[in-house]
């Protein structure tokens, strides 16, 4: 397996699908579109659109096997770099809205991550330094285990340690909390937005 950076012209439609089968499961997203297949179809959507961004805005790696396949990927926003611009947030958010179904999330499901976008944005403020941003980063199931998120984790500790900056990511399963505290991350803060949906945990590696 070798880690590759990717470039605005390289393919993405691998290293999209390997985030969509990394997030299918994801306590969010199965809140925020109940229906698999449409889970699955908004986030190809979602998760092009993520990695476009990280492409134009941040760096992006993703781990490939010798045959060629996909098995994670990973893209960070640098310092300052978050909030995204108003160009980069319309272009985001144009991939998103403007798709037919079932590619595009529903009014509903808008409605009901609503909440989520307010606190992720909301507790990402709160980190007043300069840091790096994991915007997105998942392993597909079939390589979990094998130590692809190690892999994908440690081009963004090098970036990190050489900038002396911290790093700041989300997560909704908490198992992951002790998948990141092998890197030196800490718990920052926990927030549950709506009553009986996902908790979000914050967590911090600093400089």
């Amino acid at each position: 397996m070798r880690l590759t950076r990717l470039s605005k012209n390289a393919p993405l439609d691998q290293s999209v699908a390997a985030l969509t089968d990394a997030f299918s499961d994801d306590p969010f997203f199965e809140y925020f579109i109940p229906d698999p297949d449409r889970r699955r179809a908004c986030l190809t959507t979602i998760m092009r659109a993520n990695l476009l961004l990280t492409l134009q805005a941040g760096q992006t790696f993703a781990a490939i096997e010798d045959d060629g396949r996909v098995a994670g990927c990973i893209g960070v926003l640098p310092p300052r770099a978050y909030p995204v611009s108003l160009v980069q947030g319309i272009s985001f958010m144009s991939r998103l809205l403007f798709l037919p179904n079932p590619f595009n999330p529903s009014p509903a499901a808008l409605l009901r991550g609503l909440p989520y976008l307010q606190a992720w944005d909301r507790l990402h403020h709160q980190v007043k330094f300069p840091h790096w941003y994991v915007f997105v980063v998942g392993v597909s199931p079939e390589f979990q285990g094998r130590g692809v998120g190690r892999q994908l984790m440690n081009p963004v500790l090098e970036l990190a340690d050489s900038d002396q900056c911290a790093i700041y990511l989300e997560t909704q399963k908490q198992k992951n909390t002790g998948f990141y505290s092998r890197f030196g991350f800490e718990l920052l803060s926990t927030e549950q937005p709506v009553t009986n949906g996902p908790t979000i945990h914050t967590m911090l590696r600093g400089a």
